[in-house]
């Protein structure tokens, strides 16, 4: 059996990096758990089967049994590759593959294969992507993510979100999740599905808009086909709109709405869920009160 290397900070790097916790944006509630970037200042530990360094090219390659710690954050997978900088202080590009796990703070990350790339700012999952902790969670074949801009994306992807003052959890399902952190928006496309307690959505694509003061959601606004279920109540239509704050939804095109035995059909139809005032443009109204 291979006897396991001990890696220590001064082989590695004069001046350690390690991996950390991006910080979302103060005031906007992220969309996921915040990604794994790189900070300066911290001593480095490794432990390996293997080991093979280039230190012409500032290359160190970990194989087998791989864990690397420093302070609270962890990466283990079976191949870890790490490339410095021209005067070996800084990691410019790590990559890991097999069973990758990255602990971070209160945050786990997990997939077949890990990337970054700090001069660009860029960090990517792939493979039975997940990230997860603290009540919130995305997860997907592969997660993208822009450290600089907080910009996320998701391929065949799933968002958690924790509870707020407004809304209880929210699940969010789609083909592709784009999402900004900065603008407060998160785009959906193909096989659109959000879910909020009894409020069920399905669309072909779907804009989500946060409250830029508070970070709660704010506005729904769905195409490609709507569906909207919440309890009692049904809505069809081309596309809508469901403002979280104001308690409204808008049906345009197609539109069907009903609530119990009482149904709505129209070119356009504007609900105001709190005080049931309706608005139905080139439709009909069939209402019965029980």
């Amino acid at each position: 059996m291979t006897t396991a290397l001990r890696v220590v900070s001064a082989l590695l790097l004069t001046t350690a990096t390690a991996l950390a916790v991006a910080p979302p944006r103060p005031g906007i509630r992220s969309w996921a758990p915040p990604t794994p970037a790189f900070q300066a200042g911290a001593e480095i530990h490794a432990t390996a089967d293997h080991l093979d360094g280039d230190f012409t090219h500032q290359r160190i390659l970990l194989s087998g049994n791989v864990t690397l710690v420093s302070a609270d954050q962890q990466i283990q997978a079976d191949r870890l590759e790490v490339t410095l900088d021209a005067q070996g202080r800084r990691i410019e590009t790590l990559d890991a593959q097999g069973e990758v796990q990255l602990v971070y703070g209160p945050y786990t990350a997990t997939g077949d294969r890990a990337r970054f790339d700090t001069a660009v700012g860029h960090a990517q999952l792939l493979g039975h992507a997940r990230i997860w902790g603290e009540a919130r969670e995305v997860s997907g074949d592969s997660i993208d993510v822009d450290l600089e801009r907080r910009v996320l994306k998701v391929t065949a992807g799933r968002v958690l979100l924790p509870p707020d003052a407004t809304l209880p959890a929210l699940r969010i399902t789609a083909d592709t999740i784009m999402a900004d952190d900065v603008a407060g928006r998160a785009d959906l496309t193909g096989a659109v599905e959000v879910v909020a307690g009894l409020r069920h959505l399905w669309a072909g694509n779907a804009v989500l808009e946060l409250d830029p003061q508070t970070g709660a959601l704010r506005r729904l606004r769905a195409g490609g086909g709507v569906r909207i279920e919440e309890g009692e109540r049904r809505g069809r239509a081309d596309r809508g709109s469901y403002d979280l704050v104001k308690r409204t939804l808008l049906l345009e095109g197609n539109a069907d709405f009903t609530e119990g035995v009482s149904r709505l059909r129209g070119e356009r139809i504007h609900v105001n869920l709190t005080t049931r005032q309706v608005e139905v443009e080139r439709g009909t109204i069939h209402y019965r009160q029980d």
